[in-house]
């Protein structure tokens, strides 16, 4: 009978580690929203739009991660905005400096401007991302990869 009842509570406390482990590990969510400004021009019914956007990255598990770079790119991939690279370059992005660590159910933020959103036509559907930093694994080869992709769910239309 003790020897049921040790097994059935070494059973309970696997499958609940199992479970804790689960809730704690990092979930990562990345969100993009959209802002629009009208500039109403002159007399001469000249006027003009800019958007920016904001990109969130959202950390829903209990375990903290470290976010190498965040994005826009086209859904078809020809134009892209790479925060990381963008700086490198001298332009301007608000938002915490890379790499950034996102506590456990917390979230950060940057915003891109209306001047780098220019390179998107109007009506170009966008897909913001995130990639993080995760662990090396020597095998299988394609685990290599010491960064992990997150996309937003949908994609967004420019306006």
């Amino acid at each position: 009978m003790i020897a049921w009842l040790a097994l059935g509570i070494s059973a309970g406390t696997f499958v609940w580690k199992f479970i804790e482990t689960y809730i704690r590990w990092p979930r990562i969510g990345v969100v993009m929203r959209q802002h629009i400004t009208i500039h109403v021009g002159s007399p001469q019914g000249t006027g003009h739009s800019e958007d920016r956007l904001d990109l969130v990255v959202v950390n829903k598990g209990a375990e903290a991660v470290t976010i190498a770079n965040v994005g826009v790119r086209s859904e078809d991939s020809s134009r892209k905005i790479d925060v990381q690279n963008r700086r490198d370059n001298g332009q301007q992005i608000e938002g915490p400096e890379f790499p950034v660590r996102v506590e456990g159910h917390g979230a950060s933020l940057w915003t891109i401007g209306s001047d780098l959103t220019k390179d998107f036509p109007r009506g170009t559907q966008m897909v913001g991302y995130a990639q993080r930093y995760k662990s090396f694994r020597k095998y299988p080869k394609r685990w290599r990869n010491p960064l992990k992709l997150y996309e937003t769910p949908i994609s967004y239309f420019k306006n």
